[in-house]
């Protein structure tokens, strides 16, 4: 059993579409390369910088999402 803080989480329904998709893969062993997609993905958001994985989830989540995160 662990300490989590629940201000950490991320609710279920706001994760991107695909890095859902290819979680689930991994944990539920879909798919034989399942890891190595789910590393190529890692490897596209780190080359996209550490601001883009913000501003995708700002324009997902529209105006309100705009709004929170400031």
């Amino acid at each position: 059993m662990g300490i989590v803080n629940p201000g950490m989480l991320e609710v279920y329904e706001e994760i991107e579409p695909e890095l859902k998709v290819l979680v689930e893969d991994v944990l539920l062993n879909r798919r034989v390369d399942a890891t190595e997609r789910l590393v190529e993905h890692g490897e596209k958001l780190k080359a996209a910088g550490p601001g883009a994985v913000e501003e995708e989830r700002r324009k997902r989540n529209g105006a309100m999402g705009r709004l929170r995160s400031g």
